[in-house]
């Protein structure tokens, strides 16, 4: 199913009788039509499950994640899991692609009765390989950008082996939960460099328990390593992060006296971490300092 064309609607398809189900999902994760449900499964019912599916046995994102971000950037991806429908369990090979009108197509085949062993390490082989592309890609937008900031290489390198080991870090305690999600107060605590004397950081009791998914941690552990950098220098630096309106979650950064306000990544306080973090950035520079608010939006928590 390569020409995107005929790929819009089911109007037209004939899959009647083959292993193969065929979904079209819009950019908002809803189900516009379907072909060859199986039994007698309603559309509504069967895309529901398969968009909450989770992607393979160690991944926090569900189908319904790829597919939104499918229709936001394009590209195609490929997976393999089981899905439950009226207690029958099916194995399904699924391809899920963005076709030229944002929407997405999902095409399930079922495999089940096939070697589920090599299924299994097939599904855990792609899962690795997706983490690891995303891991490099985040890396060299890293390297990138550091390197926009820096004058020479002796502050290219402090920036960058910084941001490296906060992002070490974070993935340190995303998988010793398996993908699950990482609670707030873990984050903190695990993605700062040693606490100076002139920072406190404060997390309300109700937002350190809260658990979010690992993009979201990736993304905090970058942004508290950027906001200690521009810091170092500092009188007085305090950190809050408490519940906000919603079930947000508001990070607010407050530094007093002498800061690196040239170098900071304003671009990605301000821009980049907020879209990832379904939520919104802004920093307020003044005389004596600067102030940064994040808000994390509902949809980061695992």
């Amino acid at each position: 199913m390569t020409d995107n064309a005929t790929q819009k609607t089911c109007e037209g398809l004939s899959l009647v009788g083959s292993r193969i189900t065929f979904l079209v999902y819009d950019g908002e994760g809803r189900a516009t039509c379907g072909q060859n449900l199986p039994g007698n499964a309603s559309l509504d019912a069967f895309a529901e499950c398969v968009a909450s599916t989770r992607l393979s046995p160690i991944a926090g994102r569900t189908f319904g994640d790829v597919i939104r971000a499918l229709s936001k950037s394009g590209g195609t991806t490929r997976e393999l899991c089981d899905l439950s429908n009226d207690r029958v369990v099916t194995s399904y090979d699924v391809d899920l692609w963005r076709q030229d009108d944002g929407s997405v197509g999902v095409m399930l085949v079922d495999v089940t009765g096939q070697d589920r062993d090599s299924s299994s390490i097939r599904s855990l082989s792609l899962e690795l390989a997706h983490r690891t592309k995303n891991v490099l890609a985040v890396v060299l937008s890293l390297a990138t950008q550091t390197a926009r900031r820096s004058r020479d290489y002796d502050e290219f390198k402090g920036r960058f082996f910084s941001h490296v080991d906060a992002l070490s870090n974070a993935h340190d305690i995303i998988a010793a939960t398996a993908w699950q999600g990482v609670e707030v107060g873990s984050v903190v605590e695990k993605c700062t460099a040693p606490l100076r004397s002139n920072t406190t950081v404060t997390v309300a009791s109700a937002a350190s328990c809260v658990a979010l998914k690992p993009n979201a941690v990736q993304n905090i552990a970058i942004v508290l390593r950027e906001l200690q950098g521009a810091c170092e220098a500092s009188d007085r630096v305090s950190c809050k992060i408490d519940e906000g309106e919603g079930g947000t979650l508001d990070l607010s950064w407050s530094c007093e006296g002498q800061h690196d306000s040239t170098g900071l990544w304003t671009d990605m306080l301000c821009r980049y971490a907020p879209i990832s973090l379904d939520g919104a950035g802004e920093i307020d520079f003044r005389d004596d300092g600067f102030c940064y608010r994040l808000s994390i939006g509902t949809d980061q928590r695992a």
